[in-house]
């Protein structure tokens, strides 16, 4: 998604192929996105599905939560950063087009999580309860 936008045309193959692999790069953070969005998942989860908590067990999901959703952001805001830093300083482009790409990613980023991780397993259990209604 982030790629597009780092090769201009205006470059030869080569130093495309070059700025396509710098925005590679810039995608790095991202790889700790799973890790801390588990993290806020447990907690969001526990406060959801436990009912009967003591003060300080609502204290540290709410600290869970916190620091997962913290997390989260800075992720994000670190990989725009790069990304932003790489395309304007690194091939010279126009700072409207690096708010594109963060507009862009901001955008579509939430359409992909949901199409492509949260939409499967619940397409999965619908389907398992319409075979199980027919199964009775």
């Amino acid at each position: 998604l982030i790629s597009y936008f780092f090769h201009p045309r205006d470059l030869d193959r080569r130093r495309q192929d070059r700025a396509i692999s710098l925005s590679y790069y810039a995608a790095a953070p991202l790889a700790f996105l799973p890790l801390s969005g588990a993290g806020f998942l447990v907690a969001i989860l526990g406060l959801a599905l436990l009912e009967d908590l003591s003060g300080a067990e609502v204290i540290a999901f709410a600290i869970g939560f916190l620091a997962g959703g913290v997390t989260l952001l800075a992720i994000v805001g670190d990989f725009l950063l790069i990304a932003v830093t790489m395309l304007v300083r690194g091939l010279r482009r126009s700072l409207l087009r690096a708010l594109a790409m963060c507009a862009t990613f901001i955008l579509v980023a939430p359409l992909l999580l949901v199409l492509f991780v949260l939409l499967p397993p619940l397409l999965a259990l619908w389907i398992e309860s319409v075979i199980l209604s027919f199964a009775r």
